[in-house]
């Protein structure tokens, strides 16, 4: 199957760091953006994984009581397990330790200044060892991603991460996929009409994905509750949707995704297209059906047991909306208004009427989205962006509205004792071809709420500039679903650090500066990977010869006949050799010091982009096929040497 693995990062305990890979070597880091900080799973069996670095698709591997990265070799030093060690305050994993099966199920351990290794776990480790990890999906951001609110910290959405990937062709293997119990990854490869699927139930972690070839559902009608509001079938939490085109072609009044009272929910780079007609003109509404409904039940409902569980933790980001009257709409049937949390970037809203969104009863962040309707003259009476219901509050950052009138962009704030609403650097331009200008949106009650204080970090672009580097520009590349793994991008991605960028550290993670690599490029990290594994390529040729004794174990073939010069040549090669793969960490320390004193102060960009045509496309499968034969055989030839070692 060719489709978007789903990649993550490793957070490093309660701090700021992640795990990286350089060469074969695991260190800690701060956030990059690079490929080396990600990662990705292969499912073997039931909480059972190979975990692989995105950059080169080499293994995490346990020796002895080292780990380093490996190329696949079917060995039980490859196989680990998550379990869970912390809850949050709602009741979702915030902590995993990370189990070695060949290692006697000893638990990935950092130890400050000193290293990755296997140790046994403890509850309360000494100061300066980490052996808790945070999984953050990549890209994900908002209230969906790991953050603090006023109860504390937050664990982020992990969908079907730790489940098998099935691959499904038709509307009925789609359904009965998805309505199955646990943690799983469904793969849509095909183009399926879903018009006769009514209510198709998405339960608990799951991750709903399409391929890069064929991903296109017509007439989709996912829910995540029970219809019927059967006791005991509570609301499904931890759902991930991504890289989809979701296309209203036939059924009026149809909403493609109802979330009912559900939490940790990511919608991620998703085409919504309508091929219906509609009235933009606002002169007759002939279609309430919407892109998204994220809701309570109502109290006629049968489901109505579900109406006290307000919907919370909800991220929308990097999805492009067309052709809608009414495009995404929020809210509960309850009087609660802390929840409903939900955070919208990075979206193209195209010449949709009304609801971009509609918010009542709960909390939106929404920044750097992209809004284009049809011009002032030409927009409808009803023609709306961003609205404030009862009960909402409303913080709008860096958007871009192109044929919208200054009132038409945002409906919010109008009372001045409730529904807070405040808008920072948004601009507009009542017709297409228009010069853009800030908004400079006054509210009647400005909201005091700022989530780079109160919740999480994140990454705001200009909203425009006149360079072609603002949130239109981001927006029109970017957002929707692709065809391939490197066109999927994310505004936390390396090359987007060029961008005019305003970065918001995270509010709660503890900043914990570690000894690490200084990485000028993906390149480097690859390369360095390609010399040690080079390098034990050419301690097993040597191997092969079979040497009679230690001696001639560490001394090099003679050379062929030739004039002094040439020897003086050889022998200055042979001093300036590189070290044999055991030395390599040495070499890589005292690089790395040396590194270290003359690198640019942490405000200025110390490393360029690299080459990212090996990331996690590959299919594993085949990694494994090619290499299992060659890595028996170098592990042998291995085992024969320390033998004879031992003579």
């Amino acid at each position: 199957m060719n489709y978007p693995i789903q990649l993550f990062r490793l957070g490093i305990g309660n701090t700021n760091n992640n795990i990286i890979a350089f060469g074969s070597t695991l260190y800690p880091s701060h956030h990059t953006g690079k490929k080396l900080e990600k990662w990705y799973l292969k499912y073997i069996r039931a909480d059972v994984f190979l975990i692989i670095n995105a950059l080169h698709n080499l293994v995490m591997t346990a020796n002895g009581e080292d780990v380093s990265l490996e190329e696949y070799s079917e060995s039980d030093d490859q196989l680990w397990t998550f379990e869970g060690v912390e809850n949050d305050y709602d009741g979702y994993t915030l902590y995993y330790k990370i189990l070695n099966l060949g290692a006697s199920s000893k638990a990935l351990t950092y130890t400050k200044n000193v290293g990755f290794s296997l140790t046994e776990y403890s509850e309360s480790p000494l100061e300066d060892i980490y052996q808790k990890y945070k999984i953050n999906l990549d890209g994900l951001e908002g209230f969906a991603a790991n953050c603090i609110t006023k109860s504390g910290e937050k664990a982020g959405t992990i969908g079907g991460l730790f489940g098998p990937v099935v691959e499904v062709t038709t509307a009925d293997e789609l359904v009965n996929e998805l309505k199955t119990i646990g943690p799983k990854t469904v793969v849509v490869n095909g183009n399926i009409n879903m018009t006769d699927k009514w209510h198709t139930r998405i339960r608990d972690y799951k991750t709903l994905v399409g391929s890069f070839e064929n991903n296109t559902l017509y007439d989709p009608f996912f829910r995540t509750n029970n219809e019927y509001g059967t006791e005991g079938d509570e609301p499904s939490d931890n759902i991930v949707i991504r890289n989809l085109n979701l296309v209203i072609d036939s059924q009026y009044g149809r909403i493609l995704i109802n979330i009912w009272s559900s939490r940790q929910i990511w919608i991620d780079h998703i085409n919504f297209n309508n091929t219906l007609t509609y009235d933009r003109k606002g002169n007759g509404q002939d279609d309430v059906g919407k892109f998204i409904w994220l809701n309570t039940p109502y109290d006629s409902y049968m489901d109505a047991k579900d109406r006290l569980r307000s919907i919370d933790y909800i991220t929308i980001s990097y999805c492009k909306l067309t052709k809608k009257y009414w495009a995404v709409a929020y809210g509960t049937q309850n009087d609660e208004i802390d929840r409903d949390r939900t955070t919208l970037l990075y979206n193209w809203w195209n010449e949709n009427v009304r609801r971009c969104p509609q918010l009542g009863n709960g909390i939106l962040h929404v920044y750097n989205n992209y809004y284009k309707a049809y011009g002032e003259e030409d927009n409808g009476r009803d023609t709306t962006g961003i609205i404030g219901g009862d009960g909402s509050e409303i913080v709008s950052q860096n958007n871009m509205f192109h044929g919208y009138t200054k009132g038409q962009a945002l409906m919010m704030g109008g009372e001045e004792t409730k529904n807070p609403a405040r808008d920072d650097n948004s601009f507009f331009s009542s017709e297409l071809d228009g010069i853009p200008e800030e908004i400079n949106f006054v509210s009647k009650n400005i909201s005091k709420w700022y989530p780079n204080i109160s919740n999480y970090g994140y990454r705001l672009l200009d909203a425009y500039n006149t360079n072609n580097f603002g949130t239109k520009e981001f927006c029109i590349k970017y957002a929707g679903c692709f065809k391939s793994q490197d066109d999927i991008k994310y505004i936390t991605d390396e090359e987007f650090l060029d961008w005019p960028l305003i970065i918001y550290n995270s509010p709660f993670l503890q900043n914990v500066d570690f000894d690490g690599p200084v990485i000028e490029s993906e390149a480097e990290a690859e390369t360095e990977s390609e010399k040690e594994l080079e390098s034990e390529t050419e301690s097993e040729t040597e191997l092969d010869k079979e040497p009679d004794s230690k001696k001639e174990l560490e001394k090099e073939p003679e050379p062929k006949k030739e004039s002094e010069k040439e020897k003086e040549h050889e022998s200055k090669k042979e001093q300036e050799k590189e070290p044999e793969p055991k030395k390599e960490s040495e070499k890589g320390k005292e690089s790395e010091s040396k590194k270290e004193s003359e690198k640019e102060p942490e405000t200025k960009k110390v490393y360029e982009l690299g080459n990212e045509s090996n990331g996690p496309e590959t299919n594993m499968n085949n990694i494994i096929d090619d290499n299992f034969s060659k890595y028996v055989n170098s592990n042998f030839i291995k085992m024969f040497n320390l033998f004879l070692l031992c003579l």
